[in-house]
Order: C-alpha cells, then structure tokens, then sequence
C-alpha cells in the first residue's frame, strides 16, 4: 500500500511492488534454485514481499535497471508485471 502512494506521489523515483514484478525480476535474476538454501530464500522472501526490508531491495534493482534502459522504475516495474501477467514464471 506505501510504494503506491509513493508511485502516486513521484513515479519518476518510485514503483508500487508486486508479486508479479517481484516474481519476474527475480526470475531474470537466473536463481538457481537447485540449491536449497536459494530457493529457500526465495520462499521466504516471497512470503515477506510486501516488508519494507524487500521493497528496499526491490527498488533499488528496479532503479538500476530503469537507469540502464533510461526508463522510470514505473515503467519498468509495469514491464516486469505484464511479463508475469502474460507469460507466468
């Protein structure tokens, strides 16, 4: 409910987390989740996505990529959730 009114507020710094989004980024993060402590870290944090301790992290990948693609953490934020919605991890 916080990164949305932060996205409100200022989309040009800020995205609203997702699980879709959270789901894709972490998938195009290539986990190897052969490993059990990975996909346990997985797990936990997926339970947790909403924490301020995830979205921080969240947001800054987000950030780096929208600086590398000169995009704003909205937009891609927006691709990663429509990645989900329409492909599924």
């Amino acid at each position: 409910m916080a990164s949305a009114i932060l996205t409100v507020i200022d989309p040009a710094r800020y995205c609203v987390i997702d699980f879709r989004a959270w789901r894709t980024l972490k998938w195009l993060q290539g986990i190897n989740f052969s490993f059990y402590e990975n996909y346990s870290k997985f797990l936990d944090d997926y339970r947790n996505y909403g924490t301020l301790r995830i979205y921080h992290s969240f947001i800054e990948e987000i950030r780096e990529i929208a600086k590398k693609n000169n995009q704003t953490p909205r937009q891609v934020e927006m691709a990663l959730w429509k990645f989900d919605k329409e492909k599924g991890t």
